[in-house]
């Protein structure tokens, strides 16, 4: 996810509720249908289908490391992936991956 995109959406939302403060008329609500579609396009072409595709390759990546090596630092040093968030109270990244090979879930499932 794009790091500005915490700003961007309230941005779009007062944009739209201005445009809602038009007088009414046929005008008003082509611009709000305008703007509503090209931000909504905007949005999707121009943060989602780049990222997720780079979001892909970098965790295939991390995948194919850590099947070889089984180290989650190394995995996320080289590839730039940090998929290990810390959540209090849950089990550690490492205790996930182990249960996942244990019972061949995820990453360990034969195809």
């Amino acid at each position: 996810m794009s790091r500005y995109t915490p700003y961007f959406i309230p941005a779009l939302v007062g944009v739209y509720f201005a445009l809602l403060n038009l007088p009414d008329g046929s005008i008003r609500k082509a611009k709000v249908f305008v703007f509503t579609i090209i931000f909504v396009g905007l949005y999707f072409l121009s943060f989602t289908i780049p990222k997720i595709s780079l979001y892909t390759q970098a965790k295939t990546q991390w995948k194919d490391c850590y099947l070889q090596t089984e180290n989650i630092d190394h995995c996320t040093e080289i590839t730039g992936l940090d998929i290990s968030p810390v959540i209090p109270g849950t089990m550690s990244m490492k205790e996930k991956l182990d249960y996942m090979k244990e019972h061949k879930l995820n990453l360990y499932q034969e195809k």
